[in-house]
C-alpha cells in the first residue's frame, strides 16, 4: 500500500494591498470668510436727562409735577467702535474613522469601515479687530448671542469725563457671536460606495471618496457691556452706574444719534414712559462655507496562509491510500 504525501512550504501569500486613504488633491480642511464693517458700532444703553421746566424764581428749585424726565437711549463712551471693523470666520473639518481610532485629513479606511466628517470649533475661529484701539480684542464667540464676559478679553476701551467730584469712569466691552449652523454633507461625486447617515459613512466599496461639508448662510452679531462709576452733573450725564451692565446687541452709528429721544413724562404719576424702541442690532451676514476632501480607496486586503489552507483541507477530507 502506498500513501500519498503532499510537501508544503510554509510561505504566506498576500494579496491585494491594504485599502489607504490617499489624497489625490491639495485637501481643503478648513476655509475662511472675511468681511470689513465700514461704519461704526455703538452700544446702547437707556438713560434719563431730568429737565426743570418751571423753577421757583430765585431758587432753581422745582416743583415735582414740572421735572421733565426724557428718557433716552444713550451710547456708552467706551463702547463706541470706529469704522472699518473686519471679521474672519474660519470652518474647519476633519474625516474620524470610527472603526480604527485615526482622524485626521485623510485616516486610513477600509472597507467596511465607519467614517464621519467632523465639523471642529475652536476659540479663534472668529477673528475680529476694529481700527485705532488698542484694547479690540482680538476673537469672537460661536453661539446665539447672550450675556459677554467683563474682563480683558473683551474690553474695547476706557474713558473718563467730568473731573473732582463729578467723575464718571467707563469701561467698555464687545465680543461678536456667530450662530454656527449645522453642516450638510454631499458626497455625490465619489466612485466609492457610501452608506450616509448624517456626518457618519459606512464605506461599502473602494473608490475614490469626493466629500463636500457645507455649512449654511448664517448670522451673527456684536454684543457689548459696560462698567461706569462715579457720577456728572444730572442735567449732563443721567447713564446708570453699572458693573458689566450688558446693553445687547451693538447698532450702526449711522441710524443713531449718541441721544435718542425715546419719551417725556413728568412728574411720578404722568404719562407712563412708552416701551423703548430700541434700534436694531447690527447684522454680521456670513455666507455659505465649505471644506473638501478628495481621498483615494486604494483595495481591499486580503492575506491568507496556502499552508494552513491545505492543512485544513487535508485534514477533513479523506486520507487517500492506493
Amino acid at each position: 500500500m502506498k500513501r500519498l504525501t503532499l510537501s508544503f512550504s510554509t510561505a504566506t501569500i498576500t494579496a491585494i494591498t491594504v485599502i489607504s486613504a490617499v489624497p489625490l488633491t491639495a485637501l481643503a480642511a478648513s476655509t475662511s470668510w472675511p468681511t470689513v464693517i465700514s461704519n461704526g458700532l455703538v452700544a446702547p444703553v437707556l438713560g434719563t436727562q431730568m429737565t426743570c421746566s418751571n423753577p421757583a424764581p430765585g431758587t432753581g428749585w422745582c416743583d415735582p409735577d414740572s421735572v421733565s424726565l426724557k428718557i433716552k437711549e444713550m451710547w456708552v463712551p467706551s463702547t463706541y467702535l470706529s469704522n472699518n471693523i473686519s471679521v474672519s470666520v474660519s470652518r474647519y473639518a476633519t474625516i474620524i474613522n470610527t472603526t480604527n481610532g485615526q482622524s485626521g485629513d485623510a485616516p486610513a479606511i477600509k472597507v467596511g469601515d465607519s467614517i464621519t466628517f467632523s465639523p471642529q470649533q475652536s476659540g479663534t475661529d472668529i477673528v475680529w479687530n476694529g481700527t485705532g484701539g488698542a484694547m479690540d480684542t482680538p476673537y469672537g464667540v460661536w453661539g446665539s448671542g447672550g450675556s459677554i464676559p467683563c474682563d480683558a478679553t473683551t474690553q474695547v476701551s476706557y474713558n473718563t469725563a467730568g473731573g473732582g467730584n463729578y467723575t464718571a469712569q467707563y469701561w467698555g466691552y464687545a465680543q461678536p457671536y456667530i450662530i454656527p449652523g449645522t453642516p450638510v454633507l454631499d458626497t455625490s461625486g465619489s466612485t466609492a460606495s457610501l452608506s450616509c447617515t448624517g456626518l457618519t459613512c459606512s464605506v461599502t466599496s473602494p473608490g475614490t471618496i469626493q466629500a463636500r461639508l457645507t455649512w449654511p448662510a448664517t448670522t451673527g452679531a456684536f454684543n457689548a457691556a459696560y462698567t461706569k462709576t462715579g457720577q456728572l452733573n444730572y442735567s449732563a450725564d443721567n447713564l446708570p452706574n453699572a458693573n458689566c451692565g450688558q446693553t445687547g446687541g451693538m447698532i450702526d452709528n449711522t441710524n443713531t444719534s449718541s441721544w435718542l429721544l425715546v419719551g417725556t413724562f413728568y412728574g411720578s404719576t404722568d404719562n407712563p414712559i412708552p416701551p423703548p424702541p430700541h434700534p436694531s442690532p447690527y447684522v454680521i451676514n456670513v455666507p455659505s462655507q465649505s471644506v473638501s476632501f478628495t481621498v483615494n480607496v486604494v483595495g481591499v486586503r486580503i492575506q491568507f496562509s496556502l499552508v494552513d489552507f491545505l492543512k485544513k483541507l487535508f485534514t477533513s477530507a479523506p486520507s487517500f491510500i492506493g
